[in-house]
């Protein structure tokens, strides 16, 4: 018992030294962009040609949209940090839950004309409250993320397999990710920057997130080898008739 709180703390520990990582690169450097050309403006505003103008604003806009995604991302991780441990083990339904999670991210996937086939399992899984809708989410929105315009991203379910356990897996068509890349991403002490196909920023502590929830429901969350763009699954236990 005592390991298992040492553990816990160390982890703790971790995961505010990756927050605090992520707030001053990733907050600090898009701030200090939009303080750079504003400064440059209100020194000389008249030297700017209407093109400068133009292209200053638009990388403005892409500062502050940057700053927003990231700090989304930190507050879902927050909001997750205060309710993780008093989330109770629940049956959800995938097909349901999934369902949700897609017309959740449609609004996103539309901005970048993305389609999202799905073929679901109408089956129970274990999980715990709201864990299955929150961890699919951060896939979809990861695979969108990295996702060029145009193009597909497939969900499909599969299982019960000899270990009763049902898979997820979300496809995209995006660049894929390197070995290192794959090594490293669901590792609290690493961080990984990197940015999507329209430059959108994020907090990298969606996956680890998702990892969070599938172990919590005793499951696991992982990257399939792919020869095309990038596989996450999610994998969990198939429901029987009591929790």
């Amino acid at each position: 018992m005592p390991e298992q709180s040492e553990n816990e703390l160390d982890h703790f520990r971790q995961e505010h030294v990756r927050l605090f990582r992520t707030i001053n690169h990733d907050v600090k450097s898009p701030l200090y962009a939009i303080q750079s050309l504003t400064r440059m403006f209100a020194e000389n505003p008249e030297s700017f040609s209407e093109d400068e103008l133009k292209t200053m604003a638009v990388e403005i806009n892409r500062s502050v949209g940057s700053i927003g995604e990231i700090l989304e991302s930190l507050l879902g991780w927050m909001d997750y940090q205060k309710i993780r441990y008093n989330l109770a083990m629940t049956h959800e339904n995938l097909q349901e839950e999934l369902q949700l999670a897609i017309d959740a991210i449609m609004p996103r996937a539309r901005q970048k004309d993305i389609e999202i086939q799905a073929e679901l399992s109408a089956v129970n899984v274990r999980c715990i409250e709201s864990g299955l809708r929150r961890a699919a989410l951060i896939l979809l929105n990861n695979a969108v993320k990295f996702s060029p315009d145009g193009s597909r991203i497939t969900i499909a379910s599969s299982g019960p397999d000899d270990r009763n356990r049902m898979r997820l897996t979300v496809q995209d068509q995006g660049p894929g990710l390197s070995e290192k890349a794959r090594n490293q991403l669901f590792k609290i002490e690493e961080r990984i920057i990197s940015e999507g196909t329209r430059g959108e920023k994020g907090a990298g502590l969606g996956l680890l997130m998702a990892r969070d929830i599938m172990e919590r429901s005793g499951g696991q969350a992982g990257i399939e080898d792919s020869q095309h763009g990038a596989c996450f699954y999610l994998e969990m236990q198939a429901a029987g008739d009591a929790l």
